[in-house]
C-alpha cells in the first residue's frame, strides 16, 4: 500500500511538470507511461513536527524511445517523499529533474469532506 501511495504521488507530481494548457486546436497531449522503481527506505525524520518515513525513488517513463532502464541511473528522476507515519499522508516531495529541483510541502488534508449539493449544481 505505501509503494502504491508514494508511486502515484510521484505520478502526480510529474504530470504537473508535464504541463497543462489548451494550446494549438491541432495539439495533442501526451500522457506517458510512468514507472517507478529502486524505492529506499531513508531514516525517519521530522517534517512540521510530524515523524515522517523517508522514502526515495527514481520515476520514467515505462515504454517507448525515452523508456528507462531501471537500474539506470541516468534515465531516471529523482523523487523523495516524506510520508507521515500515522496518516500514511505525504508530507513533503522533492522531485529534482533537468536540473531543477521542486520542493511541496503538504500540511493540511481534508478526508471525505461534506460538500453541499448545490456546489455542483449548474448556473441557470
Amino acid at each position: 500500500m505505501l509503494s502504491t501511495s508514494v508511486i502515484h504521488q510521484g505520478v502526480a507530481t510529474y504530470s504537473v511538470l508535464l504541463g497543462y494548457g489548451s494550446g494549438p486546436p491541432d495539439f495533442q497531449p501526451v500522457w506517458p507511461q510512468l514507472d517507478g522503481w529502486n524505492f529506499k527506505e531513508g531514516a525517519p525524520e521530522k517534517v512540521g513536527g510530524r515523524q515522517a518515513r523517508v522514502l526515495s525513488y527514481k520515476l520514467g517513463y515505462a515504454q517507448g524511445d525515452n523508456a528507462a532502464v531501471p537500474d539506470a541511473e541516468k534515465n531516471g528522476t529523482p523523487v523523495t517523499v516524506w510520508i507521515d507515519s500515522k496518516t500514511l499522508l505525504p508530507l513533503k516531495h522533492v522531485i529534482a529533474w533537468e536540473g531543477h529541483r521542486w520542493t511541496e510541502f503538504y500540511n493540511d488534508f481534508t478526508l471525505d469532506p461534506k460538500i453541499d449539493a448545490k456546489a455542483f449544481e449548474l448556473p441557470r
